[in-house]
């Protein structure tokens, strides 16, 4: 008996060490959550942990570095940013991020980025709205709709290629609606 629980407090003990906590960025030009290779995404088929990786505040330093030099290109067509709806490019500092680390098959480091608007107008405020920003530390968020307020970006830290742009849709309007899985491997639209 007492050799069952020194090995069931010692098995505890070792999944509190190798479990890592999601880590905090707050930055000068953007905040976010870094999500631990341990989390689990929910509503997906999270791949085995030898394909995840938690992204470092100096990889996503990298990443968004370069995403400030790129960005106005990669939204060169500003999809889903109709009249009203925020232009990327020029409102970049205007979102929270949520950056999760996956390996693909041919070992390639990619950090996919969920971008979630963080500003509300007069107008909004005073109608008591809320933003699904302010949930963002806590658990991944999928959005479906929202337009420009909400986007999606994968980042190759091998090639320091961005790909996979993707920017929400709005509903009814399903030729334009995206929703691509955080951890869909095809590279696509490499800019």
């Amino acid at each position: 008996m007492k050799r069952i629980l020194i090995v069931m407090v010692l098995i505890t003990i070792a999944q509190v060490l190798v479990a890592q906590e999601n880590i905090n960025v707050n930055e000068k030009r953007y905040k976010g959550i870094i999500f631990s290779a341990t989390y689990e995404i929910p509503y997906q088929t999270n791949p085995p942990s030898e394909l995840r990786f938690t992204p470092t505040i100096k990889e996503v330093r990298k990443l968004e570095n370069h995403l400030q030099r790129k960005i106005k290109s990669i939204n060169q067509d500003q999809p889903n940013q109709q009249e009203g709806a925020p232009v990327i490019h020029r409102n970049l500092n205007n979102y929270v991020r949520q950056y999760i680390g996956y390996i693909t098959p041919e070992g390639e480091r990619i950090i996919y980025v969920n971008f979630l608007w963080s500003k509300l107008n007069i107008i909004e405020k005073s109608k008591g709205y809320s933003l699904l920003a302010d949930d963002y530390k806590e658990e991944w968020l999928q959005v479906f709709d929202g337009g420009s307020r909400y986007w999606q970006l994968r980042y190759n830290l091998n090639s320091d290629e961005f790909f996979g742009f993707s920017v929400n849709g709005y509903a009814g309007n399903f030729n334009n609606r995206h929703f691509i899985s955080p951890l869909y491997l095809v590279k696509e639209d490499v800019f």
